[in-house]
């Protein structure tokens, strides 16, 4: 089983039951059929994940064949609405200008606000992931539409998962940004209850720094990103 089908079960994605649709060759009741996931690729196990190609069979005449689930409901088109307007303004505001957001960032570090620059770099990444996807060419537009209708996305996990699945980010990206955002979520939630130490916090702040400067629209080389890294070290002692 691929790594995107174990954490994405984890988190509730595909507890849903397989679907059925009509055969198209004697009217019968088509159920989808369970799959071997040894023998495929790890791209093919993502497609697979995402709802594409999932192998259906009849009971009644035997017929078989390979459909999107798509194509299994009937629902409306959705249009490609994103749904938090403060990540819409982060959207618009990197396309003009990708260091407009900096100067609020590393000035929440130099003051060891740590959980404030956590939810800023959250927010500034969710921003270049949307941005990235926005910016799709249009063959990779129906996919998106079926991704879309699959994840709802809304929350980071969703852009990150997303991005993963059209090749945007590489599976260790995926990995560490689904780490920050779980310990982001962890640290801001048990605050009260459960407070950390100051270094502790400031390692995830570092984290998701890091991770930011690698999506940003910037394309940053990884000698600006190295010295942008030890600037963060160099305020935050």
């Amino acid at each position: 089983m691929s790594l995107t089908k174990r954490v994405l079960e984890k988190q509730g994605y595909f507890d849903e039951p397989l679907e059925t649709r009509k055969c198209p060759k004697c009217g019968g009741i088509m159920k989808e059929q369970e799959q071997d996931y040894s023998g495929m690729t790890e791209g093919q196990q993502a497609d697979y994940d995402a709802g594409f190609n999932r192998p259906f069979g009849c009971s009644e005449c035997g017929e078989y064949g390979l459909f999107d689930v798509e194509s299994v409901y009937e629902k409306e088109e959705r249009e490609l609405a994103w749904k938090d307007q403060e990540i819409d303004e982060l959207v618009k505001i990197t396309r003009v200008d990708p260091n407009s957001f900096e100067n609020v960032i590393e000035h929440a570090l130099r003051s060891k606000c740590f959980i404030e620059a956590i939810s800023l770099i959250h927010n500034t990444i969710e921003a270049y992931l949307k941005k990235k996807i926005e910016d799709l060419t249009n063959n990779d537009k129906e996919r998106l539409e079926l991704l879309k209708k699959k994840f709802n996305p809304q929350y980071l996990r969703d852009y990150t998962t997303i991005s993963y699945l059209l090749g945007i980010i590489d599976n260790p990206t995926y990995k560490s940004l689904l780490e920050f955002n779980e310990k982001r979520n962890k640290v801001i939630h048990e605050l009260m209850t459960k407070p950390k130490d100051l270094e502790t916090i400031r390692q995830i702040a570092r984290r998701g720094r890091e991770l930011q400067m690698k999506l940003s629209p910037l394309n940053l080389s990884s000698t600006d990103i190295a010295n942008i890294m030890a600037t963060f070290d160099r305020i935050t002692q």
